[in-house]
């Protein structure tokens, strides 16, 4: 009874969501070329292959994922963290790079730091790092960061960004359906005072019953969520695309284990099965792998470019080579160079 209930539920949501399907805004290609974003992570927990940069003018944000705050609120900007912006720059004048707070992990002392009593502090600490060659911030603030006062302190963040004495920064969001609905509902104002949110569809796994991480039918659920019910304009509205994937195994007892994210370049490496997986999105062998193969990445990427303001990557670093890469699809869809 339950898989039926979650099965109608999920039916009524898609059918719901053909509402705004239908209302999108119509607009021609031309103009959408120059208005539609490309942001892509690049994360710091290893190595940057200095490939990377050359897809840098593919892309017109860039996340640089994650500096955190200390326990006092202040941050340290590594001279390496300059040597990326710089670097990035460097192959895209246009360019704009951001500094990503949060992310998974332990974060829950940032919940302190945007209490009422301590957000103003916290805030000023984030327009300094942010006057060190940001362009603004991202926030991924996730399941031990998000309560009540989530909103009051994005919208004084975002005052704050946006009257910088030495010119407009912007503020972002990275966001998963399940950190807010139905724990938290904040005003319409609250995601509009922001320049644009992304939407973390994937990652939609449970290691007791493996499943497709990043299935087609979360994009429609989370986009009549954030678009219909939490009330943000769906040109400041982004698509997350995975990158990667996960590969789930058999542990002791019979349970179901997940692996470490897999790069979607590692999925197409010879331990797994290598271009035969370009095209699908689940390897079944011994142990199972989901992920997004090329023609899921050309579906979501046509409807984000049809009723949606931009796409988001996680991550840049673990996109394949040459002529089996997903941006070269994504940009390829969308008629960039």
């Amino acid at each position: 009874m339950k898989t039926l209930l979650k099965a109608v539920a999920t039916l009524c949501a898609v059918c719901l969501f053909l509402s705004f399907r239908v209302e999108a805004s119509q607009m021609t290609d031309t103009s959408r070329s120059h208005s539609f974003r490309i942001t892509a992570y690049l994360t710091l927990d290893n190595p940057i292959p200095e490939s990377v940069y050359d897809r840098m003018d593919k892309i017109d944000y860039l996340n640089i994922a994650f500096i955190n705050p200390k326990t006092s609120g202040k941050f340290v900007v590594a001279d390496s963290i300059h040597s990326i912006i710089q670097k990035a720059r460097e192959h895209n004048k246009k360019i704009k790079v951001l500094v990503s707070i949060g992310g998974q992990g332990h974060h829950g002392y940032i919940r302190e730091l945007i209490t009422p009593d301590h957000s103003q502090a916290f805030i000023n600490c984030i327009v300094d790092m942010v006057m060190q060659g940001f362009d603004g911030v991202d926030l991924d603030f996730e399941k031990d960061i998000v309560d009540a006062n989530y909103g009051d302190f994005i919208q004084k963040l975002a005052l704050a960004l946006h009257t910088c004495s030495k010119g407009r920064k912007e503020l972002t969001a990275a966001v998963g359906t399940d950190f807010f609905n139905p724990k938290f509902s904040f005003p319409a104002a609250v995601w509009n005072s922001m320049d644009f949110i992304n939407m973390m569809s994937y990652d939609l796994y449970s290691e007791n019953k493996p499943q497709q991480q990043a299935p087609i039918f979360q994009v429609d659920s989370d986009t009549y969520y954030w678009h219909k019910e939490a009330g943000v304009d769906s040109m400041r509205l982004g698509l997350g695309l995975p990158f990667y994937g996960y590969r789930f195994y058999k542990g002791g007892f019979g349970r179901n284990l997940k692996s470490k994210e897999i790069p979607f370049s590692e999925i197409l490496g010879s331990n797994y099965h290598g271009t035969a997986a370009l095209d699908i999105d689940t390897i079944a062998t011994d142990n199972v792998i989901f992920y997004n193969g090329t023609t899921t990445i050309r579906q979501k990427t046509h409807f984000a470019f049809q009723h949606l303001g931009g796409i988001m990557i996680w991550q840049l670093a673990e996109d394949a080579p040459g002529q089996y890469s997903l941006l070269d699809i994504i940009c390829s869809e969308l008629n960039r160079p």
